[in-house]
This record gives C-alpha cells, sequence and structure tokens, in this order.
C-alpha cells in the first residue's frame, strides 16, 4: 500500500456545527484564548477562531441548523492540511465512491466519511481560505497568550460500527493500525465495553492519528428496560 497516498501533512481547521454561532465564537475565544480572526462574509453566521495554526470554525447558518435538526450540535468537517487539494480529491476519488468534490470559493476538497453521523473531510492547502461563508477579521486584535496550543493530534471518531471506518482509514487515506484497546466496565447491573482501534500516519510533519471507539452495553436481569 502506498506510505500518505493524499500527501497529508498535520489537522487541519476544523468545523462545529451549532446554534448561534456568535456567542459559542466570544464563549470559545474567552475559553481557550483564541483571537476571532475570520467573520462572515454574508449574511450567514459563521466565525472562525484562530490560535497560531489552530482553528476552529463555528457555524450556525441555517444550512447548519437543518442539519442540526437530525444530527444535533457536532464535528461537521475535519481538516486535513495536503501538499495539494486536487491531487489529493483524483486520489480519493479513485480509492471510493463516497461523497467528494472541490469547494469553488475555497478550492479545497471534501470527502464524506462512511459514518452514522454527519462528517465530512476537507482537505486543505497550506493559504487557503479556511472555510466558505468566511472572510479574514482585518481589525482582530491580536491576544498576548501565556497559553498556547502546539497543535491538533488525535481526532475521536465514535461509531456504532467501528469496521468501515477502519476500512476508509486504510483504504482511501493508506493509515495503518498503530494501537488497539478495550476498556472494560462491570457491575451487578450491567456490563460495559469499549473497543478502540488507533489508526494513523506517524511519518508525516505531524502525526495524524484517529482512535475509532464501538461501545458495548450489555444489561444483565433486571435492566432499566424492564423496569
Amino acid at each position: 500500500m502506498t506510505k500518505n497516498p493524499l500527501g497529508m501533512k498535520r489537522f487541519g481547521p476544523m468545523t462545529f456545527y451549532v446554534d448561534k454561532a456568535e456567542e459559542e465564537a466570544q464563549r470559545l475565544a474567552e475559553m481557550l484564548c483564541m483571537d476571532i480572526a475570520f467573520v462572515p462574509a454574508g449574511e450567514d453566521e459563521i466565525f472562525g477562531l484562530e490560535l497560531d495554526d489552530t482553528i476552529f470554525i463555528v457555524d450556525g447558518s441555517a444550512k447548519a441548523q437543518e442539519v442540526i435538526k437530525d444530527h444535533g450540535r457536532h464535528i461537521r468537517t475535519v481538516g486535513i492540511y495536503v501538499e495539494d487539494s486536487s491531487a489529493a480529491l483524483a486520489e480519493v476519488q479513485k480509492r471510493c465512491d463516497h461523497e467528494s468534490g472541490l469547494c469553488e470559493v475555497t478550492g479545497s476538497a471534501y470527502v464524506r466519511a462512511p459514518h452514522d453521523g454527519d462528517v465530512y473531510f476537507r482537505l486543505v492547502e497550506d493559504g487557503q481560505l479556511p472555510y466558505h461563508g468566511i472572510k479574514r477579521n482585518e481589525s482582530v486584535v491580536k491576544r498576548s497568550h501565556d497559553v498556547a496550543f502546539q497543535r491538533v493530534d488525535h481526532v475521536v471518531t465514535n461509531t456504532q460500527a467501528i469496521q468501515p471506518m477502519i476500512d476508509f482509514y486504510a483504504n482511501v487515506f493508506g493509515m495503518e493500525k498503530v494501537n488497539e484497546f478495550t476498556i472494560k466496565v462491570e457491575t451487578e447491573s450491567f456490563s460495559a465495553s469499549l473497543f478502540s482501534e488507533v489508526m494513523g500516519l506517524v511519518g508525516t510533519e505531524n502525526e495524524i492519528l484517529f482512535p475509532v471507539n464501538e461501545p458495548c452495553l450489555l444489561y444483565t436481569s433486571p435492566s432499566p428496560r424492564d423496569i
């Protein structure tokens, strides 16, 4: 298998679908000591927070609200910096038939995850606009940071069916399993376990790791459903 076939380098901008983007952006900026570096480019309520190389987008647009009705507030896109977005997309489309394409506004590529939620991966080049619907906040006052992020080093995938995500990371992203573990909890009334496989690329600019979790919860009699 080709090592790093998409030319991945490190994690990129992460997008969250939220109810009230401006309020959430202000809260996260204070809590995480980030700058609101991107503001809405149009009528949609979309803001971007930045600290060094870490960018979080909070999207409260009308489109986001429609998706939230079915899937709740969630991370919508996981960004990964690549050498060439168009070349990465071409490689993705050779390797899978999942929904994918190129954003005309930002130039970045995207592919939908085979997940039981509603998550996309965005393949971004350095210097590309991190998300459509925003523009650089020219009036931002940079904070003085005593504490700062160094980098995002992993993103956890929680799913009811682990194998489709494992296959996707292996066959499309060219990742290998770097670890696995099981956590078990038992009481008199139930037994619960969490099985996790960690997929990753470890020879990149920074490590890119995806732990994939599959839960299992078993009740003994009487279970809460019997009461």
